[in-house]
């Protein structure tokens, strides 16, 4: 064996493995960074605009009210933002779903999503078991920004159960009773009143 065939032999078998490598690495590091930029992803008008850069934004909130969960709660609030150079606003909510001060999540919602949002509310209350013959059926509605409302029954006896669940960043649900899924359409529905006193008419 010639001392040129010697190094052949060796040395591309190593060199093949070193690009191998550096290809899995590569990808793993696209996938990684993927995963970040889709969920850093505005899905909201109002997070769109609030999160642009190079331009002045002033951020106006107001805390409508706290809806006590089984455990934990759901906090709703009005959210003004202006661009003040080019006398530009958006509206919206906040909605922050939280377990615990370690456990939370908040959710955008655009002003044009919370009358849709009260509305499914309103039916997904009244549906009973007559919606399926099967066991168990879940009622849901989400939003542009992930927020999910749900009422859910695992048999067919006992009451029908709700939740507040928050997908933004972590996935945070709140058990909610009947009681308190009303509780949460009130405020909701306050949420919108006192935006619609601020937003400009067209």
């Amino acid at each position: 064996m010639t001392a040129f065939s010697y190094r052949r032999k060796f040395i591309m078998p190593n060199f093949n493995t070193t690009i191998l490598t550096l290809l899995v690495c590569s990808l793993l590091s696209f996938n990684i960074h993927a995963q970040d930029t889709g969920t850093n992803t505005p899905k909201t008008r109002i997070e769109a605009f609030d999160t642009q850069i190079g331009v002045i934004r002033i951020k106006a909130t107001s805390d409508m009210g706290t809806i006590p969960g089984k455990i934990g709660s759901v906090l709703i609030q009005c959210k003004e933002s202006t661009d003040p150079v080019a006398n530009k606003k958006e509206y919206g909510l906040a909605i922050k779903v939280s377990l615990s001060e370690q456990q939370q999540d908040s959710t955008t919602i655009d002003y044009d999503e919370i009358e849709p949002l009260i509305g499914a509310i309103d039916y997904i209350s009244k549906i009973d078991y007559s919606v399926t013959t099967l066991p168990t059926f879940a009622a849901t509605f989400t939003t542009r920004g992930d927020f999910t409302i749900a009422t859910y029954t695992s048999k067919r006896q006992g009451n029908i159960q709700a939740t507040a669940q928050s997908n933004r960043l972590l996935k945070t649900r709140v058990f909610l009773s009947m009681d308190q899924l009303a509780q949460l359409r009130t405020v909701l529905a306050s949420a919108k009143n006192t935006i619609d006193s601020i937003r400009p008419t067209k």
